[in-house]
């Protein structure tokens, strides 16, 4: 049992103040808390931009896939025809030129990025995961570039041929065209020739003077083989079927069927009538009408 009236200070000596000894304990400079402050959020910083460069490729990545599909959209439902628009093949062309150069740029990024992240303490296997997942997708779409490319190679082929094809074919229908051409002058020459007809009408000296009748001492008039036919006015036989004379003589000298024509008077001057012009122009296609 305590005695009473003793003092409960130790008597070892006077004490020590509470204050006295929270000095003497050692302090953290402020300086280097500051210091650590800094470096934690430079190192936060360096992990937020690391994780922003990630998560941007991420999306990028997923942008190239959907420029993909549509490439493939395009090659896969136009059909190849030889009116495929050149220009139209070569922006595909381009588009998947431009497609391949930036999946490089971004495996080239990833690889930094995955460096980085590796340096970093903040690298983890799940960080790994997604990394691996994004090489997997760049490999995906850089395998679907060269097999759209080769598709399009042969379509672009497969144009090629056509056109040849139709080069032919415009050619045998230039040739073709051509020979209906030729073959319609031909006929239309052939009507014409066959329609063509040739007359005179000269007084018996002027014909004479001409060659193109000759008459001798008891020798009947008669049309001449080799005559000139330049003397003579062409017509048309189906729209000959008169022939107005300036004499009120006449006088056919050529073959043709007395039941064909009739000669009448006109005004004091004679007028053939050609009444069947086929049977008319059956023997001959020169009309000689001498005038005395």
């Amino acid at each position: 049992t305590r005695p009473t009236g003793f003092s409960s200070v130790p008597p070892s000596g006077p004490a020590i103040p509470v204050t006295a000894i929270a000095a003497c304990a050692p302090k953290e400079p402020t300086e280097s808390r500051q210091d650590l402050m800094e470096a934690s959020r430079q190192e936060l910083a360096t992990a937020v931009s690391e994780r922003d460069m990630l998560f941007a490729l991420v999306k990028e990545i997923a942008v190239d896939m959907e420029e993909m599909k549509r490439l493939e959209n395009i090659i896969s439902v136009t059909p190849v025809s030889a009116e495929s628009d050149v220009r139209e093949y070569s922006q595909l062309r381009n588009d998947m030129s431009a497609l391949k150069r930036s999946l490089n740029q971004r495996r080239q990024r990833l690889a930094e990025v995955e460096e980085q992240l590796q340096q970093s303490g903040l690298f983890t296997d799940d960080l790994q995961d997604v990394i691996d997942i994004m090489r997997k997708q760049l490999d995906t779409q850089a395998s679907e570039i060269k097999t759209l490319n080769t598709r399009l190679l042969k379509a672009n082929s497969s144009i090629a041929e056509l056109n040849t094809t139709i080069d032919s074919l415009n050619h045998s229908i230039d040739k073709a065209n051509n020979q209906r051409d030729s073959i319609g002058r031909n006929a239309a020459r052939f009507e014409e020739e066959l329609y063509t007809c040739y007359y005179i009408v000269e007084s018996k000296s002027a014909l004479k003077d001409m060659h193109i009748i000759e008459s001798g001492f008891l020798r009947p008039t008669r049309l001449t083989r080799d005559f000139d036919n330049s003397a003579f006015i062409a017509g048309d036989k189906r729209s000959l079927g008169a022939l107005k004379m300036t004499s009120d003589k006449a006088r056919l000298l050529s073959n043709h069927p007395d039941y064909s024509y009739e000669i009448i008077d006109n005004d004091n001057t004679k007028m053939l009538i050609i009444k069947d012009p086929e049977n008319f122009w059956s023997h001959t296609n020169y009309l000689v009408i001498q005038t005395d």
